[in-house]
């Protein structure tokens, strides 16, 4: 996305457009038209469409999930012009990523294998078993179409501990997994005293992002657990408010770095407020729950300690039921 193209956005409301605007595009499965710029613009704050001068394509990793027999991990992505219509005809080879600084195509055999051409531009390939003992981090995932090489993806982390524990938080059957399986997979902060709690708050975070969970949300939610004191939504108006009372008190803009989501989509930002250890946001009414709340820090937003200025790591939080 960039300033001069498809979306007119800036520091401040980047990663909440990538959010919102990429869940449409693949909810629609082609890229998005001029009338639904525009009604998606009131979901984001501050954005507007100025100009609608299509880019020649629109890519992005669509999901990431365990193969069906427990095995390897299964990444799938699209990439369609401005237009609408998938770009097919992609083969292994001209599809690449760069692991440890070194550029290798899809059609590795230590890596990778059953790179497919599911149709419409969409394409998926499995990350081998073998090659995840630990979660591979490919820095950038590259396709060649036409004479131009198109970022997929950046630092794209695939994870077979993040799969099993999606599959786990899908079904609510975590067998097998435990503390040390978390720990194995790179997670910080489960222990025996959170871990069943966690656990629960992953089953229903899967529902609220819309039956997927990634490994950057899994994180989010154990950090989530263990930040706040309490947690609670009230009604005010037409709208809702999220309260958040951290264990500490914290400071810092917190607006456009934070969304709430259900399993039908985002809610619509109307404000924040904050004052010693409460966080407080206000987002329109939810017809579904659970909701989730999600905090990524931007470049220029970020919630801090106030007693020694560290920030607060990303977080979700979960909410259960609707105000009464």
């Amino acid at each position: 996305m960039r300033a001069n193209g498809v979306y007119n956005v800036d520091s401040t409301n980047l990663s909440r457009v990538k959010k919102v605007f990429l869940d449409v595009f693949f909810a629609e499965g082609k890229p998005l038209g001029l009338t639904q710029l525009i009604s998606l613009a009131d979901l984001v704050p501050s954005f507007h469409v100025t100009g609608y001068h299509p880019t020649t394509y629109a890519t992005q990793i669509d999901s990431q999930h365990l193969k069906a027999d427990g095995s390897n991990v299964v990444v799938k992505f699209k990439v369609a012009n401005m237009f609408g219509n998938g770009i097919t005809k992609l083969t292994a080879d001209r599809v690449k990523v760069s692991l440890d600084a070194v550029l290798i195509a899809l059609n590795h055999p230590s890596y990778f294998a059953n790179f497919t051409d599911l149709g419409n531009g969409l394409y998926s390939f499995e990350v081998l078993d073998t090659a995840l003992n630990s979660p591979l981090t490919f820095s950038n995932l590259t396709i060649q179409a036409g004479y131009s090489d198109l970022s997929i993806a950046q630092n794209l982390v695939v994870s077979k501990q993040a799969a099993w524990i999606e599959r786990a938080a899908a079904s609510n059957n975590w067998t097998g997994i435990d503390e040390s399986f978390f720990t194995t997979g790179g997670f910080l902060g489960v222990d025996s005293s959170n871990e069943a709690y966690i656990k629960s708050q992953l089953v229903l975070a899967y529902k609220a992002h819309g039956n997927e969970l990634t490994r950057e949300s899994i994180q989010r939610i154990i950090n989530g657990v263990g930040l706040l004191n309490s947690s609670t939504v009230v009604s005010i108006g037409d709208k809702d408010e999220y309260r958040l009372v951290f264990k500490q008190n914290v400071f810092g803009s917190a607006y456009y770095s934070v969304t709430a989501r259900n399993e039908l989509g985002y809610l619509t930002t109307g404000g924040s407020s904050s004052s010693a250890a409460n966080y407080n946001f206000i987002f329109s009414r939810a017809s579904a729950y659970p909701v989730v709340l999600s905090y990524v820090a931007t470049e220029t937003e970020h919630i801090v300690y106030a007693s020694d200025n560290s920030f607060v790591p990303d977080f979700e939080i979960i909410f259960m039921h609707a105000p009464d």
